[in-house]
């Protein structure tokens, strides 16, 4: 989105009445960024701490919906989930997200 702050400072010039709308593409993508970024810096401070790596080839286990995990993948995921680290915290938030798809929690 390189021309998106021309873009709203034009909307925001013509159609001063306009109400911004954000889709739900964008917010499940903005969403599966920040879940990544959070396990990826979790991951290397775990490493950076000599524990075993959790969250080493985690990372579509927990942008995949839990309803498209292969039955290898739910173990893996489960055991995740028992920890309490931050990945864990900000893949729960994930599932409030799913007003955006109803079903797909």
């Amino acid at each position: 989105m390189c021309n998106r702050r021309a873009y709203l400072s034009v909307t925001r010039r013509r159609a001063e009445n306009a109400v911004r709308v954000l889709d739900r593409l964008h917010i499940m993508q903005k969403r599966s960024k920040a879940i990544d970024k959070v396990r990826a810096a979790e991951a290397r401070s775990l490493k950076a701490a000599g524990s075993r790596p959790l969250l080493k080839n985690a990372r579509w286990l927990l942008l995949k919906w839990r309803r498209n995990l292969s039955a290898k993948q739910v173990p893996r995921l489960e055991e995740i989930l028992q920890h309490n680290l931050n990945t864990v915290r900000a893949y729960l938030l994930k599932g409030g997200s799913a007003v955006l798809r109803p079903g797909y929690a």
